[in-house]
């Protein structure tokens, strides 16, 4: 992705625990900094893997009832982990409320102008939501992770 091609999405709501996380902070102990990063480093290698992504980018960690989030441009997003229900809502043209199960390890092409919802998930408790061409984030000492 270049910068011409960069999208912006909306975060409307958070959620419980939603945060950017990537592989983190390794051999920063010297300065009292733990790792931190995602929780499962597998799982958002391999949520990276299935948009086509490097498998060390940032990816959304999601902690329960997800965020709502609106994207102005298509795109495909992939899910690891919890098995989450998604309401799709179309922002622009006729209005569309549909809820579907966001199908886990797999790419999911999501249209433009909709507005995506993350229920509490039905099993597990954390996913990990790569984005096609990954997140765009200020790095901190080397991770664009959220130290928590």
């Amino acid at each position: 992705m270049t910068g011409s091609d960069t999208i912006s999405l909306c975060i409307r709501k958070a959620g419980l625990l939603s945060t950017i996380q990537d592989q983190g902070r390794p051999n920063r102990a010297h300065w009292a900094l733990s790792r931190g990063g995602a929780a499962d480093p597998m799982a958002a290698r391999l949520a990276n893997l299935l948009v086509g992504n490097h498998p060390d980018e940032a990816v959304i960690e999601l902690t329960g009832p997800g965020p709502q989030i609106a994207n102005p441009c298509d795109l495909w997003l992939a899910s690891y982990g919890a098995e989450h229900e998604v309401v799709l809502q179309e922002l622009a043209g006729r209005p569309l409320r549909k809820t579907m199960t966001l199908p886990s390890h797999r790419p999911v092409f999501i249209p433009a102008g909709s507005l995506l919802q993350w229920r509490a998930p039905r099993r597990g408790w954390r996913s990990w939501i790569a984005i096609a061409g990954g997140l765009k984030t200020p790095s901190v000492l080397g991770s664009r992770s959220a130290h928590l």
